[in-house]
């Protein structure tokens, strides 16, 4: 029509570049090339799967508003109330979620305020808990974890034991 909006309903499929859009609800501004996605959204790329309740997308200039959604590369999986995609590799996330655990729920997850995730780089997380079957442990005000999937020098998770005659063990690897 002559405003430049098309509009989809019930299960859509669209193909935009290298991107697969699923919802059931699409409406397509052609003038400002964005796109409102609602209802079971699911957006698909080579590198990461990004879904939620509903997502603006800007999709000339790769970036888009995500409600209660989540986004996946690999293994890594974050989610939040808020999603600020600026490109294809940087993420912002509000009232956020972070793990690698591919079992739901997860056994393990980092929660904070904010996120700035970076694929390929790392995620920032502000005010994060340490959680661990759903249940708070640890607080740490600022946490860096590696999104990368390369070897790299750091750390490892300590280990917890128990030696006869020497009672408990703590170990840390490097």
């Amino acid at each position: 029509n002559e405003k430049e909006i098309m509009t989809l309903k019930g299960h859509v499929k669209v193909i935009y570049k290298t991107q697969f859009f699923e919802a059931d609800f699409i409406e397509i501004n052609f003038k400002k090339k964005q796109a409102s996605l609602r209802g079971h959204v699911n957006i698909q790329t080579t590198t990461y799967n990004i879904g939620g309740q509903e997502i603006i997308l800007d999709y000339d200039n790769n970036q888009a508003l995500i409600y209660y959604g989540f986004v996946q590369s690999n293994n890594v999986r974050f989610q939040g109330d808020l999603i600020e995609k600026q490109n294809d590799t940087e993420f912002y996330v509000d009232n956020a979620d972070y793990t690698t655990c591919s079992n739901c729920p997860a056994t393990w997850s980092f929660e904070g305020t904010r996120i700035r995730a970076e694929l390929g780089g790392y995620a920032y997380i502000k005010n994060s808990f340490l959680k661990v079957g759903g249940l708070p442990l640890f607080w740490l005000p600022y946490l860096a974890v590696p999104l990368k999937s390369e070897r790299q020098t750091g750390l490892l998770t300590p280990e917890i034991g128990y030696i006869r005659n020497r009672r408990v063990v703590v170990t840390q690897s490097f």
